[in-house]
């Protein structure tokens, strides 16, 4: 099975078409071009890119572009598309212990109802089922009669 780089590699010399013409016309850069050409994914920006580049390049040359990338896609690994980043790098920087979201301020004024509430209901039930307060007006304290 042919590679991208194989197929526009000979599309190109069909034409005969060089580097500096190509990269006039489709504004991909000569050292980009040679990567394509010769499957070194390694030296080309992201695979973004790369499948951007391989569409321009292969319309350019009259080829149908989709069906590149898809060939690309083929070739190109999962393993080569995943870059790992250290541990040490993956942890936000300046991260906030505690941030304010408008879930977080819902929930927590709905528990701090529930517990004014509970308060409350705790407070009225004590009242309605203790002794009552017994204040003696008459006769004062030490008053004999």
């Amino acid at each position: 099975m042919k590679t991208v780089g194989e197929i526009l590699k000979k599309a190109r010399i069909e034409k005969n078409l060089d580097y500096e013409a190509v990269e006039k016309k489709t504004r991909i850069r000569k050292k980009f071009l040679e990567a394509i050409e010769d499957n070194d994914w390694d030296r080309l920006p992201s695979p973004t890119y790369i499948k951007g580049f391989i569409r321009n390049y292969s319309s350019y040359l009259g080829l149908k572009g989709e069906e590149m990338v898809a060939i690309f896609r083929r070739q190109y690994t999962q393993n080569e598309q995943a870059k790992v980043i250290p541990a040490d790098l993956a942890e936000p920087i300046g991260e906030p212990i505690l941030k304010i979201t408008p879930q977080r301020i819902i929930v927590l004024s709905t528990i701090l109802f529930i517990v004014i509430f509970v308060g409350y209901l705790i407070s009225a039930y004590r009242s309605f089922t203790g002794a009552p307060t017994l204040t003696v007006s008459t006769p004062l304290e030490g008053e004999v009669f």
